[in-house]
C-alpha cells in the first residue's frame, strides 16, 4: 500500500467517524463537517439532498421526528468493512458496509457508495448514496427515505 493510500484510508476513516457520531450524539455540526460544501446525498429512497446545509438540515429534521423525546431511544452507526480507491490525488471512490443498532437490536444494515474529496487539507464527503438492505420490521427508520434492496439486487 502506499504512503498516499494509508494516508487517505486514515482520514475517510475519520471522516466516516466524525458523520456517524454527530448522527448518533445528534451534534450537525460535527456531521457537516464530514461533507464538502456542494456535497449531494441520496437516501436509499433515491432522494436525493444538494449542499452541505441542505444535507444537516434533512439529517436533523428526521433525526428530531424520529427520537421523540422518549427514554431509551439510540442508535449507533457501525461503518465496517471498507473500499477504498484513489481516483487521482484529489478524489477518492470508497465503498463501505454499515449497520445502526438501536434499543430494537439490530435496526438496518447497508452500504455507503462515496465519492470523496481532498478539501481543505482532509477527505471530505462529495457524494453518497445509501442502500439498505434490511430493515428491522419495528424499526423507527421506516419511512418513504428506506427503501429496501431486493434479494435478488444484493451484489
Amino acid at each position: 500500500m502506499s504512503d498516499e493510500l494509508a494516508q487517505a484510508y486514515i482520514d475517510i476513516c475519520l471522516t466516516q467517524g466524525r458523520y456517524a457520531v454527530g448522527l448518533d450524539s445528534a451534534d450537525f455540526a460535527l456531521v457537516g463537517s464530514a461533507f464538502v460544501e456542494d456535497a449531494t446525498f441520496q437516501t436509499p429512497a433515491g432522494v436525493v439532498w444538494e449542499g452541505r446545509a441542505t444535507i444537516v438540515e434533512n439529517l436533523s429534521t428526521g433525526h428530531q421526528a424520529r427520537k421523540g423525546g422518549a427514554p431509551g431511544i439510540f442508535q449507533r452507526h457501525h461503518v465496517t468493512t471498507r473500499h477504498v480507491v484513489l481516483d487521482d490525488p484529489m478524489t477518492a471512490s470508497v465503498d463501505s458496509y454499515f449497520v445502526v443498532t438501536t434499543e430494537n437490536g439490530l435496526d438496518f444494515s447497508g452500504t455507503y457508495k462515496d465519492l470523496f474529496r481532498k478539501e481543505d487539507g482532509g477527505w471530505l464527503i462529495g457524494a453518497r448514496v445509501i442502500t439498505c438492505d434490511w430493515l428491522h420490521p419495528q424499526s423507527r427508520f421506516a419511512s418513504p427515505t428506506i427503501k429496501v434492496r431486493a434479494r435478488g439486487d444484493l451484489g
